[in-house]
């Protein structure tokens, strides 16, 4: 692999709409193609991601993960754009992309014969890695190694809804994880709801928590604004008075959002995927749902979390509602569980569905 021949998510997106124009300059009009490009770049993720090499395998593959299937014709096309993605993509001098990366890895591990530089992998987070990314790290220990997988299936938050029964792996041995080591009963309680909400309902592998052994703490606090200009500075203002004392964390769906709820808020520390250190003083910290996995904090804001703004429109656009409640109602619960002691959601008229109701008795509502 030379240098520089890997697509960025950008121009990932550049090369796919071409491929999309160009493929359906091939058939006759049709709306499938008019779908948003991320349905596309979900899509072929997910095909490369299950290691899928021909049009009858991607047709005959069970596809965990998307709500409404598609018919074969639509596989069909999908498979041509696909193809034309691909030499879109060649031609424009990057053979690769991050999502065909495993494959690629596993081609040359296969005809690597040198010893393999490690013999035990162990890997964090594992429940958002993609088959394929599974069997290459397989592949890349000796036949006497081991690769050891951490996981929380209601935490797939990048559309994979990976089972390891479709990884192919030999597991000779599983041990299940029960307790809650980080929330109080009562955020654990509100977690435990969600995961039983129908939203979950793929995740055929999930298992539930049992509630902390934990001294009784605050239900959730449920709190509604007037407008959003309110809420965000309702959010900042608590935010503010709670990390003189606290490790408080402010997290929203996009960056802007989570700039937006800490305006104005004096040495707030913003979260990202390149972060070097993690403090463990009082402070604000505001990121997204997936800048804050694995992290806690004792103080969670999740502002913005009304019923017009969650699930998220263009999401909505791009998948149809039910996946796009799916895949929101999990960076939720990554929100909500990042929380020890105290969680504060927030929203503009009606709170989200994807939450349980502010009538069942998992929160404090407040005006």
């Amino acid at each position: 692999m030379g240098y520089n021949q890997i697509a960025d998510p950008d121009q990932r997106r550049l090369f796919v709409e071409q491929a999309v124009k160009n493929t359906a300059a091939a058939y006759k009009p049709s709306s499938f193609f008019d779908r948003a490009t991320d349905f596309f770049l979900d899509e072929l993720e997910w095909i490369d991601g299950n290691g899928l090499a021909s049009v009858e395998g991607y047709l005959a593959a069970d596809r965990v993960g998307r709500m409404a299937a598609l018919q074969p014709s639509q596989r069909r096309a999908v498979w041509n754009i696909r193809k034309n993605y691909m030499a879109t993509r060649a031609a424009g001098g990057y053979p690769y992309d991050w999502a065909a990366l495993p494959a690629a890895v596993r081609t040359s591990l296969a005809a690597d014969m040198t010893a393999r530089r490690y013999k035990h992998i162990v890997v964090d987070e594992a429940q958002d890695l993609s088959p394929e990314s599974i069997r290459s790290l397989a592949e890349a220990i000796p036949r006497d190694g081991s690769l050891t997988l951490f996981a929380d299936y209601a935490q797939q938050i990048y559309g994979q809804r990976v089972s390891w029964r479709s990884c192919g792996l030999k597991v000779a041995k599983t041990e299940v994880f029960l307790d809650n080591h980080r929330n109080s009963p009562e955020i654990a309680r509100l977690a435990i709801a969600m995961a039983q909400m129908p939203h979950f309902r793929d995740s055929a592998d999930l298992v539930e928590p049992r509630a902390p052994q934990r001294a009784a703490g605050a239900k959730p606090t449920l709190v509604s604004y007037p407008s959003i200009e309110v809420e965000a500075a309702g959010v900042a203002a608590s935010a503010a008075t709670f990390g003189k004392v606290a490790r408080v964390g402010v997290l929203a769906r996009t960056r802007a959002e989570a700039r937006l709820a800490v305006r104005g808020v004096a040495g707030v520390r913003m979260l990202h995927d390149k972060m070097q250190r993690w403090d463990i003083e009082a402070g604000v910290y505001a990121g997204t749902y997936h800048s804050a996995k694995g992290l806690e904090f004792d103080v969670v804001f999740l502002p913005f979390c009304g019923a017009a703004r969650c699930p998220d429109s263009d999401t909505v656009a791009a998948f149809g509602y039910d996946e796009a409640a799916s895949r929101e109602s999990r960076l939720l619960y990554v929100g909500v569980t990042r929380a020890r002691d105290e969680l504060i959601i927030t929203h503009t008229g009606d709170p989200t569905p994807l939450l349980p109701a502010a009538e069942s008795g998992l929160y404090q509502v407040t005006t």
